[in-house]
């Protein structure tokens, strides 16, 4: 099963085209329950990227949709179609524009876009050999945290927080910003406490402040955390953050 998630942000009314406001490339973020999973992202029968769940994967837009296959040891695989739409600043391009932008924008693949974010949803596989696979898979209620099962924390607790992430992030609005990608930079394991003290640099899409000519400009910003996080009664949670750099 796959859900996909649309991105909320300001429609963007340049005189200019999509290729400035949107740009050609896009990063896809996979998400996986479990997490774990192997994605091979194909377009035209070519492949074009793989993530490991949780993982992302920067791909050029074009007007072709992507063929997505997910596998995980010990469940059913998947497979999804996650098609191209007409990105929302090509409207505007059209109205201030003209043809001549529209035209740069679907020779560039500019004015295409795919959902943001897909999230796979495995089935187990029937069988005690399958069941035997996952069962090695599950850590024990002792052991730290490890990195598969920290990332979509760390973007829970971002969804969650997005106030407090914003005071961070200055330059956005907080119902604009996406996070887009999560990258460990490095970690301690405290094996008495069953914590795990790791730095996570965040990248996020927002859209800045208005300028006085009141163009909205999207931008992305990088900032340093780091966060100790700690398994309780089987789960994971951050216990505590701060910003370190940005």
């Amino acid at each position: 099963m796959i859900k996909k998630f649309g991105v909320f942000g300001a429609l963007l009314l340049l005189p200019a085209c999509s290729s400035i406001t949107e740009g050609t490339t896009q990063t896809l973020t996979f998400q996986s329950d479990p997490p774990g999973g192997e994605c091979v992202l194909r377009r035209d029968g070519i492949v074009i990227g793989r993530a490991t769940t949780p993982g992302a994967v920067l791909v050029h837009k074009t007007r072709s949709g992507i063929d997505l296959n997910c596998t995980l040891a010990g469940y059913e695989d998947v497979s999804a179609h996650i098609k191209s739409d007409v990105a929302a600043a090509t409207f505007g391009n059209i109205i201030l524009g003209g043809g001549v932008g529209l035209i740069i924008d679907m020779a560039s693949g500019a004015n295409n876009k795919y959902d943001p974010v897909t999230v796979v949803a495995f089935t187990p596989k029937t069988g005690s050999e399958a069941a035997a696979i996952r069962a090695d898979r599950m850590p024990s209620a002792s052991s730290p945290p490890n990195w598969i099962e920290v990332e979509p924390v760390l973007r829970q607790h971002f969804e969650a927080n997005r106030a407090s992430y914003a005071s961070y992030l200055g330059a956005y609005s907080s119902g604009a910003m996406q996070l887009v990608g999560v990258k460990k930079q490095d970690e301690q394991n405290q094996e008495q406490s069953a914590k795990l003290i790791i730095s996570a640099r965040l990248d996020v899409d927002g859209t800045a402040a208005p300028h006085p000519t009141g163009v909205t400009q999207a931008m992305t910003q990088s900032r340093l955390f780091q966060y100790t996080l700690q398994r309780e009664n089987g789960r994971v949670r951050v216990v505590d953050w701060k910003m370190v750099a940005g």
